[in-house]
């Protein structure tokens, strides 16, 4: 258990002081960083004590050889301002621990009771650490030392040039000690073997306790279970569930739709009360918790053996929550379900635990897994459920939130709708169409504030069109094969929103434009049509080549897929000269290197910068040639912004 956080008390001090520390006594304030402990360090005037300050201001670099100190906790060779703190009112041979905190910048320690210079070298270096990285982890500076005089002087370094400090800003505390992080494994005991706080405590969570004891309390103690909660189950008698050690042991489930069900209830109050719950997993699994209340607001938390959290869902009151695993290593594994809201309350809230194997991917689309209307979307956990319930909602809702509810769009007749913008709620509708012929597809809606999205696949959830930046959203398709496509509505505004909406839809087919594969008309039609790059003259369809990486360096393409080896396709979302795709090598750095592919073409590739770097592309003539990027100018009369064609040099660049 030796890596897992502790001194958690401390850190949670410091944040909640940062700034404002008044409960504190012997505060030295805070302060814009001081000099030599000859002109004006910070000061805590006893322990325990803590300061605020910078280094920025804090004078010349002070510094000590490395191993010049006697206890060294890594080293990263400091440079740039310091500040020091001079700690009084300490007693010759007591032990005390330093917690330096700075949320944004990498700080270090110097300890020495001897008064540092105004520059130039620490001398009497008692300690040195800087094994923290803040700046990634928001983790302390922890360390500890036995006085050798009545003040000490803590030296704050800043471990960078100054240039690179961001702010400056750090809090330091000085506390009593009998133990430190380096040094637990000598200064704590079997009976309490985890330095916490910097004193020898019995444990940092509820796995390090007993089935006798199994709850970790708020003071690091192993504790008997609580007493059961008003209308608490069964499981909660005597022992309890309340820690891994007493945990309830389940099955994992082995086929769909054979789910593990548990029904429980917990309360809040005390803090120790927890419901724990044993499984072996061999494979992913969805996990779910249902509960029912609008102001209750349970947590389900998945943890290893070692005790570490593997994944959770923490949703708001009132949400249910779920979770998928992603590639689980096979073994034991413990959930955890607390009660965070309403506290301090000893009534039970009942609920029902599912563990299931996965029905469907969440985020996928369409969602081809879930066959029916009335579950037909893919919740957090890998189960299809119901959609999410608007307030004011049309009444194709909730059905209509996955492609098996999906409405069908007759021809030329507006549907009037709405939506909300809550987690998982679409509004899908269908259509038919036949080999070569075209639908155009337009979403309006009344409140300008608004921002509805519109997106078209195929059964299989190939994209075959989209539009998201105009009002009307409109999306055009030609020369469509023969089957059933899926229109996707989301309403992008106001996220998080419950209030539905509306909106109308319209559907119309359009006649079928003759096609062949010399005629560019599968690439006639682009500003929110994929390019599909082979046509079928004998029934006018423009399909997409087939994904089998066997196109040659300067063959024709459509996607990446196309390409053998590690060549990609040049073409780039709603290019107009799609007709020009070719293979090419991955990456370039001048046009010379795109000669065989454009040779082999029949035309010239240049050298062209993308968003994601370099790649051969055909010569450009305009901004539309580029494709779309990720911007928020549209080119004028598109739904999208383009990259920049630089055409005296025919290249594409941000």
């Amino acid at each position: 258990m030796a890596n897992r956080t502790r001194l958690l008390g401390a850190l949670l001090v410091l944040v909640a002081a940062c700034g404002d520390d008044g409960n504190k006594n012997n505060d030295g304030g805070t302060g814009d960083g001081g000099n030599s402990c000859t002109t004006a360090p910070l000061q805590i005037a006893s322990v325990p004590g803590m300061v605020s300050g910078t280094v920025i201001g804090g004078g010349a670099d002070l510094t000590a050889p490395e191993m010049s100190c006697a206890e060294e906790y890594d080293w990263y060779d400091p440079v740039g301002e310091d500040t020091v703190v001079a700690v009084s009112g300490l007693t010759v041979g007591s032990r005390y621990g330093v917690t330096l905190q700075s949320m944004t910048d990498d700080l270090s320690i110097y300890i020495t009771a001897a008064c540092p210079p105004a520059t130039g070298m620490v001398t009497g270096c008692t300690t040195f650490t800087d094994t923290a990285f803040p700046f990634f982890t928001n983790d302390p500076e922890v360390v500890t030392f036995t006085a050798t005089a009545t003040t000490h002087y803590i030296v704050v370094d800043t471990s960078a040039t100054a240039m690179n400090v961001e702010d400056g800003d750090f809090t330091l505390e000085v506390t009593n000690a009998t133990c430190g992080p380096q040094t637990e494994a000598t200064d704590c005991q079997q009976a309490t073997p985890y330095c916490v706080d910097f004193a020898c405590k019995q444990c940092i969570t509820s796995f390090d306790c007993a089935s006798g004891t199994p709850s970790c309390d708020t003071g690091n103690t192993c504790v008997a279970s609580p007493a059961q909660c008003t209308g608490d189950d069964a499981r909660d008698n005597g022992a309890g569930d309340d820690g891994p050690s007493v945990a309830t042991v389940i099955n994992a489930p082995t086929t769909i739709p054979a789910p593990t069900t548990i029904d429980g209830a917990i309360c809040s109050t005390p803090a120790t009360e927890e419901d724990w719950y044993r499984i072996a997993l061999t494979q992913d699994v969805s996990v779910s918790l249902t509960f029912t209340g609008a102001t209750n607001d349970l947590d389900i938390f998945l943890y290893d053996e070692s005790g570490e959290v593997v994944t959770a869902s923490v949703e708001n009151a009132g949400i249910n929550e779920a979770f998928l695993t992603e590639d689980i290593t096979a073994g034991t594994y413990y959930i955890l379900v607390t009660q965070y809201a309403p506290t301090a309350t000893a009534a039970a809230t009942a609920y029902t635990l599912t563990v299931a194997l996965p029905e469907c991917t969440p985020g996928e689309w369409p969602i081809t897994t879930c066959p029916t209307a009335g579950e037909s979307t893919c919740n957090s956990g890998g189960q299809c459920a119901a959609g999410p319930a608007c307030t004011g909602d049309d009444a194709g809702d909730p059905n209509d939130d996955g492609p098996a509810g999906a409405r069908a769009l007759a021809n030329n007749t507006p549907v009037t709708a709405a939506a909300c913008t809550l987690s998982g709620e679409f509004d899908y509708y269908s259509f038919n169409s036949a080999a070569g012929a075209g639908k155009t597809i337009t979403l309006d809606w009344t409140d300008a504030a608004l921002d509805y999205d519109v997106s078209v696949v195929d059964a299989t959830g190939k994209s075959y069109g989209f539009s998201f930046n105009a009002k009307p959203e409109v999306v055009t398709l030609t020369n469509l094969p023969a089957g059933t496509y899926y229109v996707r509505v989301q309403n992008f505004a106001q996220q998080g929103t419950a209030a539905a909406a509306a909106y109308t839809i319209t559907g119309v087919t359009t006649a079928t434009v003759p096609c062949t594969n010399t005629n560019n008309q599968c690439a006639a039609e682009f500003k929110t049509q994929i390019y599909r790059g082979v046509c079928t003259a004998a029934t006018d369809v423009c399909s997409f080549i087939p994904d089998n990486d066997t196109v040659t360096l300067g063959g024709k393409c459509d996607s990446d897929g196309d390409c053998m080896g590690t060549n990609v396709c040049s073409y780039a979302t709603f290019q107009s000269n799609a007709e020009n795709s070719v293979c090419g090598p991955m990456t370039c750095a001048a046009d010379a290197d795109c000669t065989a592919a454009g040779t082999a073409a029949g035309q010239t590739l240049k050298c062209t910068t993308f968003s994601s770097g370099n790649t051969c592309a055909p010569a450009c003539d305009a901004n539309t040639d580029c494709g779309a990027s990720n911007g928020t100018t549209l080119e004028p009369g598109f739904p999208w912004d383009y990259f920049t064609c630089t055409v005296a040099a025919g290249t594409c660049g941000p």
